[in-house]
């Protein structure tokens, strides 16, 4: 397998061959909102001659376009972008140029306006939604914004067990569909591999909260600071490992905003949340974003003991500075997550004094940095990214036990024989899951450039390393109280588990070739995944996983205002089991 891989990647390499035909030159330039001075991401660039279109283009996600093998001769550009008026100005090319657009929002005023995710220009199928999508369905966790994905579905919130994604799945299907989703905020992995809340014996109602094995509960991501959601449904890059179902990657405001505030309340809810990004300079080189958020949901309006909070808090430091003539860039943010679900009996309806409670709290420090460097250069950029993340997991359940028949149970923990003993026929049952996971994750990368003639030739690179380990003392609960007669657990601390270790390595290749006024796109990659720290009883221990993905488009030439693209790819996805699988 891995001689068929390398193979692949030599052909490849081998195949970069210039076709050069004629002098042309580079048309560069960038689009931005005249009054934010925000850049617009999609925008339309087209060059006429004599009214026909003869080259066209778009804005990548920073605003920024390239249009290649211009030849000389006097165009009229139209740039055009959806909700502004479009611009129009004569361009002379008779060398390399580059250009700065400023577009107005348009004040032509629309009756009714649908709003849904955009489609990316990408080879991979993947739904954008953007802050005006938000805006526009009020969200009150993240796992709103899966109705304006295709295929999905408007219903009300379920506040009352864990809100789990499912991108390629039209029904009810198995939790590991969720588990196989990646989420990444802000260029971090959000892991959580290391959980194993789970109460055995309890009813599923309790357990219905429980996100062990099953992904990435969204009731604990709120969408009031959040930016930019792009959700991969087809073949991810393999900068994106450990999933087999996609990846959402979730980008969140670092810029300059004035003071928001939402308030928000319906049948089932309320929520506050108030944020600003304020400029610590006099040019914006350092910006800080600060915001607070707050939920609090009934799960059933009819029963006012079933209730679900959430708060959240965040703080990010942005810094920009020229050195060189590169580019540096870092960003320091801290979070904090806390969410608590409660449920307990009405001691007016009934004498049990049955309840339950699962806190979720989270702490989260993270740290990155990048350097561009000159377009001339075959090194592009260098980027670093660090975190740490602890989390405090708590679930009670609080149980009144009534027996129909004499039950007999062992409190021994070890192997041999000893006296039992008889159950009362009611009692009071308390188990407790204490639970303390820890994530640590570093990853560095690297992007190359090797233009060829007419050939544009990328490669990233970059590997990744992640620590897990739960701290927890585990279930808690005395043994000669049950919170079942048939409970076969034992008391079992989490910390005793050993930490895992998962490690990657990846490379990828991108190819940009115009033919005349068609452009084809390939992107090729390999991603090799181990598991560090296994004990050599496990198969996996040793063993290295490759991941090979393909993606290809072809663009038609642009025609009376149509774009074409046709799309395809094929992938080997990998996901490492979690803590509790082992």
């Amino acid at each position: 397998m891995i001689c068929k891989i390398a193979y692949i990647f030599l052909f490849i390499i081998c195949s970069n061959v210039s076709f050069l035909w004629g002098q042309t030159f580079v048309f560069r330039g960038t689009v931005l909102d005249e009054q934010t001075r925000k850049a617009l991401d999609y925008a339309t660039v087209q060059l006429f001659v004599d009214g026909q279109i003869v080259y066209g283009g778009i804005t990548d996600a920073n605003g920024h376009f390239e249009l290649l093998h211009i030849h000389s001769g006097t165009y009229r550009v139209i740039v055009s972008y959806l909700g502004y008026d479009s611009t129009e100005k004569g361009m002379k090319v008779t060398g390399d140029i580059s250009a700065v657009f400023y577009l107005k929002p348009s004040v032509m005023a629309l009756n009714e306006v649908v709003v849904t995710a955009s489609e990316s220009k990408r080879a991979t199928s993947a739904s954008i939604v953007d802050r005006t999508a938000m805006k526009h369905l009020q969200p009150g966790s993240f796992s709103d914004l899966m109705e304006l994905v295709p295929g999905g579905k408007s219903a009300d919130p379920q506040m009352g067990q864990a809100n789990l994604i499912r991108i390629r799945e039209t029904g009810k299907t198995e939790d590991i569909s969720s588990l196989g989703v990646g989420f990444y905020m802000d260029g971090i992995s959000m892991n959580t591999d290391a959980n194993l809340q789970y109460m055995p014996n309890s009813t599923s109602a309790v357990n219905a909260t429980s996100t062990m094995s099953k992904g990435m509960d969204m009731r604990t991501i709120s969408t009031d600071n959040i930016e930019k959601v792009e959700i991969i449904r087809g073949i991810p890059s393999v900068a994106y490992g450990n999933v087999a179902n996609g990846a959402v990657i979730i980008q969140r405001k670092m810029t300059e905003s004035p003071l928001s505030a939402r308030f928000k309340a319906d049948k089932t809810s309320k929520l506050f949340s108030v944020g600003k990004g304020i400029r610590l300079d006099g040019n914006g080189r350092y910006v800080l974003n600060a915001d607070l958020n707050y939920l609090e949901s009934k799960i059933d309006p009819r029963n006012s003991v079933k209730n679900y909070t959430r708060l959240t808090a965040s703080a990010r430091l942005d810094g920009k500075w020229l050195w060189n003539e590169r580019n540096i860039h870092w960003n320091i943010s801290s979070d904090y997550t806390g969410s608590f679900d409660d449920a307990k009996r009405d001691k007016d309806a009934t004498v049990k004094e049955d309840s339950y409670k699962s806190d979720f709290n989270s702490l989260k420090i993270a740290g990155k940095w990048s350097m561009k460097f000159p377009a001339h250069l075959w090194i592009r950029e260098v980027g670093v990214t660090t975190s740490v993340s602890q989390q405090w997991e708590k679930m009670r359940e609080i149980k009144s036990v009534s027996l129909n028949r004499p039950a007999a149970i062992a409190t021994q923990t070890e192997t041999g024989e000893f006296d039992g003993i008889y159950l009362p026929y009611n009692y009071v049952a308390q188990m407790d899951i204490d639970g303390k996971p820890l994530y640590v994750t570093a990853s560095a990368r690297m992007r190359l450039a090797f233009p060829l003639g007419v050939l544009q030739n990328a490669m990233n690179m970059g590997m990744e390393w992640n620590y897990q380990k739960n701290l927890g003392e585990g279930q808690v609960f005395d043994v000669t109280r049950p919170i079942s007669e048939s409970l076969s657990t034992r008391p079992r601390r989490f910390k005793d588990i050993p930490g895992l270790q998962p490690f990657a390595l990846y490379a990828e290749e991108v190819l940009n070739l115009p033919v005349n006024r068609h452009k084809l796109a390939f992107t090729a990659g390999i991603r090799l995944q181990s598991l560090l720290g296994l004990d050599t009883e496990y198969k996996m221990q040793g063993k290295i996983y490759p991941d090979l993905r393909l993606d290809l488009q072809w663009n038609l030439p642009v025609s009376n205002g149509w774009n074409v693209a046709f799309s395809g790819g094929l992938g080997w996805i990998s996901r490492m089991p979690t803590t509790a699988q082992l």
